[in-house]
Formats: C-alpha cells, structure tokens, sequence
C-alpha cells in the first residue's frame, strides 16, 4: 500500500509527508482512511516492522488498533522485525458502504521525532 502512489489519499494523520520506497514512518498517532463497499464479513489486515533502531530505544511497544474508535486489539511486539497481523472485524464497527477511520496508536515511540513503527501495507480482506 505504502508503495502506491495514491498511498496518500489513505493516509489523514501521523505519517511522514513522504514514503521511503514500499514503506512509510508512522508516529504517534497515526491515522489511516479507507472507504468501503457493502462487502460481506471483512477482516483487517496489517504488516509492520519495528526497526531495531528504534526497539533499542522503546523496547517491547503495544499497538493499540481501532476502527472508527471501537478497539479491536492491542497489539504486544514484543521485538524487533517484522509482523502481520490478520484480524475479524465486527460488522458493527465498520461503515459499509462508507468511510472507515483506522488508527493505530503506539504506547511508546523513539525520540525526537516520535518515531513508532514502520507500515509496510494495511487494509480489508474477505
């Protein structure tokens, strides 16, 4: 997704300006926007890395994934490297057909410039 060149349109907050190739920083409270069709059950779908540069600073961060501000999970990551996390998502937190706000909000993130994980792709599946 990040690779996309309208990555952009997805993206509403916490995210570098700019992608650094097929993936892109996200910081504090990063904030992603997809618009959705009347689709059956969907589940959402996330991969990540948390660069060992960053983990030496934070150690082990929790994720904490939301959609339109309903919680669907708290993510443990507890190293470094990378990871994909496929989760069901309840009918009633998503808008169907309509927009649909993801955040995924880090407990802890490097300093100075609030650096939190980096997102490779993100999405619904069937």
């Amino acid at each position: 997704m990040m690779s996309d060149p309208d990555a952009g349109s997805y993206i509403v907050q916490g995210f570098r300006d700019h992608s650094e190739g097929s993936w892109r920083w996200a910081h504090d409270h990063p904030v992603l926007r997809f618009t959705l069709p009347p689709a059956g059950p969907l589940k959402f779908s996330i991969s990540f890395t948390l660069p060992e540069g960053t983990f030496h600073e934070t150690g082990p961060v929790t994720l904490a994934l939301s959609i339109n501000g309903h919680l669907l999970e708290r993510l443990s990551c507890g190293h470094a490297g990378d990871y994909q996390v496929i989760r069901p998502v309840p009918d009633a937190y998503l808008n169907k057909p309509g927009v649909n706000l993801v955040s995924i909000d880090p407990d802890k993130t490097a300093t100075p410039e609030k650096l939190g994980f980096v997102l490779l792709t993100a999405g619904f599946v069937e």
